[in-house]
């Protein structure tokens, strides 16, 4: 099930990614082109002309939905201690999948965000939020900050409560004085000097002489070459991707990628010939402001069902489930907090964060 959710929609935000990152001359307000692909990207390339963007994605469902299709998935599943943990985590899933929610906002201080080309002048901010119990990172003018409401988050998922995460921190709150303060849901500061070595290895990868691990423009192309777009409105665009197409299309984009070749081809021997990623867009003012894709038709319709009961019994099964990408060019108003306490190079190293290497 994570990976039905998963995939379509990491594809369709790349395809929003690769078409912002395109055709940056396009001019904002321009009449939308004849051509229902032609206007979908100049809308795209809109979204990115500005300082500010951000975008928030989550799952347009319910836990009664999600069980339904996690039911069918273990109708044939043998009683066992390992169905029994699956049964249980996939019941924590169907209750917090609903309430997640996944937020960037980013800041330009330089150019225009589809310009800007330097790490340095760009400020942001990440949220991973369930029930609105979120754990937050913020990044600006070079420093980086972190907060997590640990006990709203165990209240949210059920998964733990905030004592029990402070006895197991307890033998090392004096060794790691920040360790409370973020248990507590205060903000912490991400060494600095990790921080700027992050911002240079960003830069590199930045520079006009870096060879970019993912061409935008391939992105794109992997998407429009393989889908239909249809015109509803001047609002809205129906997008049907051809799924057996898109895949070996994607794993093309980057010969260096962990998607490689083999991996797509065996993916489109689970998918049924005729498999399609249904997506709806949608515009304000000449721009992409929300992209919602057809995930229960994915699990129902993508899935080969040959001699598998359970693929059989979930493509009869009942249920709604969307993901859900919307955008907004609001400032954030970001602004450094402060700090409780600050996390050093050598944790951040044992927490296993890039900034620390």
């Amino acid at each position: 099930m994570r990976k039905i959710i998963a995939a379509p929609a990491v594809a369709a935000a790349l395809l929003v990614v690769g078409c912002t990152q395109t055709g940056a001359n396009t001019p904002g307000g321009n009449p939308a082109p004849a051509d229902p692909k032609e206007a979908l990207a100049q809308a795209a390339t809109n979204t990115g002309q500005g300082k500010d963007l951000t975008s928030t994605f989550r799952f347009d469902t319910t836990q009664e939905d999600l069980t339904k299709a996690m039911d069918a998935m273990n109708s044939t599943a043998s009683a066992s201690p390992s169905s029994s943990s699956n049964k249980q985590m996939q019941t924590t899933l169907a209750k917090v999948l609903p309430k997640l929610t996944m937020k960037v906002s980013m800041h330009s201080r330089g150019a225009e965000l589809n310009h800007e080309k330097d790490p340095a002048n760009l400020d942001g901010a990440f949220q991973l939020a369930v029930d609105g119990k979120a754990v937050d990172l913020t990044w600006l003018e070079k420093r980086a900050f972190a907060k997590a409401d640990v006990d709203g988050i165990g209240q949210a998922t059920g998964l733990f409560t905030g004592d029990q995460v402070r006895m197991a921190a307890n033998d090392q709150a004096s060794s790691k004085p920040w360790i409370t303060p973020l248990i507590d849901g205060k903000w912490v500061e991400l060494d600095s000097e990790s921080v700027q070595k992050a911002l240079q290895q960003a830069q590199a990868s930045a520079s006009p002489q870096a060879t970019p691990t993912t061409d935008p423009a391939k992105v794109q192309a992997a998407f429009m070459d393989n889908s239909e777009v249809t015109k509803v409105d001047d609002d809205t665009y129906k997008v049907v991707t051809d799924a057996k197409k898109l895949l070996p299309a994607l794993a093309a984009v980057d010969p260096n990628d962990k998607f490689t070749d083999e991996q797509a081809q065996d993916a489109v021997k689970k998918i049924k010939d005729g498999a399609n990623l249904d997506t709806t867009v949608d515009l304000a003012d000449g721009k992409i402001s929300r992209v919602v894709v057809d995930l229960d038709d994915v699990a129902r319709t993508w899935p080969v069902t040959d001699g598998d009961a359970s693929a059989t019994k979930l493509a009869a099964t009942d249920f709604h489930l969307d993901g859900v990408l919307e955008f907004n060019e609001d400032n954030p108003n970001l602004t450094a907090p402060q700090p409780e306490a600050t996390i050093p190079a050598s944790d951040l190293q044992q927490l296993g964060g890039g900034t620390g290497r």
